[in-house]
């Protein structure tokens, strides 16, 4: 697992990505918060993907890896 500050002009600011990618694993999970009022957190919506399509999931993991040093 990694985490890292992102700048705040990254685009990635506003989703939230997991990737899982081995030889035998392959899911991404990728969300953004829809705009709206939200009072509490049950309140808040997103639209997100679910996806085990390897050539995505590997676009997507060599995207966050590009912001680890």
């Amino acid at each position: 697992m990694r985490g890292v500050d992102l700048q705040p002009e990254d685009p990635l600011c506003e989703e939230w990505v997991i990737v899982a990618l081995g030889a035998d694993t392959c899911r991404a999970l990728v969300a953004r918060e829809l705009p709206g009022p939200a009072e509490r957190d049950s309140d808040r919506r997103f639209e997100f993907l679910i996806t085990s399509d390897r050539a995505l999931v590997t676009r997507a993991a060599r995207s966050l890896l590009t912001r680890v040093a």
